[in-house]
């Protein structure tokens, strides 16, 4: 089997994104990341220091690239800004309504959770939404 170390840790970003989305930062499991991924727990510490490292990771490269792609990068050519951000918002409407359940904007439930514990949490998210 070969391995190929950047396909691992975008997949255990991509797990580990949606074990959070569903459970909380606090409520993910690494065990889980590991099983839904099938990877090992010396593979996720080998890319992910810690837990915090990892969730740090989570809102710099996969909650940004989000919303990066949903709401900069639309507005940043738009002819009409109010018309782009009326149509991406009702693609985001759409998208929750595929969703079950419906857990909502997934980097404000993860700043609404952790920005009140951890200064790194709070500079991270705040630096998205800013």
């Amino acid at each position: 089997m070969t391995r190929d170390p950047t396909a691992t840790r975008a997949l255990l970003l991509h797990v580990g994104q949606q074990e959070v989305y569903l459970h909380g930062f606090q409520g993910a499991s690494i065990g889980s990341i590991l099983s839904r991924a099938g990877v090992t727990k010396g593979a996720f510490f080998h890319h992910f220091p810690s837990k915090t490292d990892f969730g740090y990771r989570l809102v710099d490269e996969v909650l940004a690239a989000m919303i990066a792609a949903q709401w900069v990068g639309p507005l940043a050519s738009a002819a009409d800004p109010l018309h782009t951000i009326a149509t991406e918002f009702e693609a985001g409407v759409e998208f929750l309504r595929q969703q079950r359940p419906i857990l909502g904007c997934p980097l404000n439930n993860l700043a609404q959770e952790m920005n009140p514990l951890d200064d790194g949490f709070r500079a991270r998210t705040s630096a998205v939404f800013d």
